[in-house]
C-alpha cells in the first residue's frame, strides 16, 4: 500500500501544476498601469516600465531588466532574512555616510517608505563605486522572513517603481 501512496500523490501533486520541493503561485499581482508591465515574485510584486527587457541572470539568480540600448535598468531577487531590516542592523544596507564593500557605494541617504501589505520598506540613495549612482529598494513581507531588494539605476524611474510595489505574506 505504501509503494502505491508515493507514486499516488506525486503524480497527483504534478497534475495539480506542483513538484515537490517547489513553490508555485498565486503570486500577488499588480494592476497594469500605462506603459508599465507587472512582475510577480512570491509574496512581492511590482512593475517596471514596459520598454525595458526582463531577464533571468545564470549565476546570481537575480533579473535583470534592460533598456533598449542594452544596459542594465535595473536588478533584483527575493531572498530569505532572520530578522525586519533596519538601516544599521545585519539586514539593512547600512545608515547615510556607510560604504557598502560589494559595490564600493556610499548610502547617500536612507528612508522608509509605505508598500500595501508589507512589514516594511527602506529606499536607498547609493552613490560613487564601481556601479556609479542607483536607487535601492528594500520591502521585507510583515513576517520578517522574506525580502525584495530592487537596484534601480535609472535612478529617474525609482519613484514610478516604488510606487507599484506590492507585499502579500502567503
Amino acid at each position: 500500500m505504501r509503494r502505491a501512496l508515493l507514486p499516488l500523490v506525486t503524480a497527483g501533486l504534478l497534475l495539480a501544476g506542483c513538484t515537490p520541493g517547489h513553490v508555485d503561485g498565486p503570486f500577488p499581482t499588480v494592476s497594469s498601469r500605462p506603459g508599465m508591465k507587472g512582475t510577480s515574485w512570491k509574496n512581492f510584486a511590482f512593475a517596471a516600465p514596459a520598454e525595458w527587457t526582463e531577464e533571468q541572470g545564470t549565476e546570481s539568480g537575480d533579473t535583470y531588466w534592460k533598456q533598449a540600448g542594452g544596459d542594465i535598468a535595473m536588478s533584483g531577487s527575493p531572498t530569505g532574512i532572520t530578522e525586519c531590516p533596519k538601516p544599521g542592523n545585519s539586514t539593512g544596507y547600512g545608515t547615510a555616510g556607510t560604504r557598502l564593500k560589494e559595490s564600493g557605494q556610499t548610502v547617500a541617504s536612507v528612508r522608509s517608505f509605505h508598500v500595501p501589505g508589507a512589514g516594511g520598506a527602506l529606499r536607498y540613495h547609493l552613490t560613487g563605486g564601481r556601479l556609479g549612482d542607483d536607487v535601492r529598494l528594500q520591502v521585507w513581507t510583515r513576517d520578517c522572513r522574506e525580502q525584495a531588494v530592487l537596484d534601480i539605476y535609472a535612478t529617474g524611474e525609482a519613484d514610478r517603481i516604488a510606487d507599484t510595489l506590492i507585499v502579500e505574506n502567503g
